[in-house]
């Protein structure tokens, strides 16, 4: 899987790599309501079988937590229960990930 999000930036984009095939980019946006957040790591590689995790933080560079994170397609990419989630590069294919501040 390939993540990429440039600083201060609320959108990035995701890939998945098996053997040496690439799957077609899809984007995954962490909507703007609520504090203002980015992605890290801005760039991530990862090949099937691979678990990486990914936090979202606030202008002053701390991690954010509480957040409800999804894959469009758990089959694809899944993302563990922990806060923040943990990657795993499934299977080839198109996934959207998308962060989103918890209502409480």
């Amino acid at each position: 899987m390939v993540a990429s999000v440039a600083a201060n930036a609320l959108t990035g984009v995701v890939r998945i790599q098996q053997n040496d095939v690439w799957s077609n980019s899809v984007t995954f946006t962490v909507p703007s309501s609520g504090p203002s957040l980015t992605l890290n790591p801005n760039m991530l590689n990862m090949v099937i079988g691979e678990m990486h995790n990914i936090q979202a933080m606030d202008a002053n560079g701390q991690s954010v937590t509480g957040l409800t994170w999804a894959s469009s397609n758990t089959k694809i990419i899944s993302l563990s229960t922990d806060d923040p989630p943990i990657l795993t590069a499934l299977a080839v294919g198109h996934v959207t990930i998308t962060a989103r501040v918890s209502l409480r």
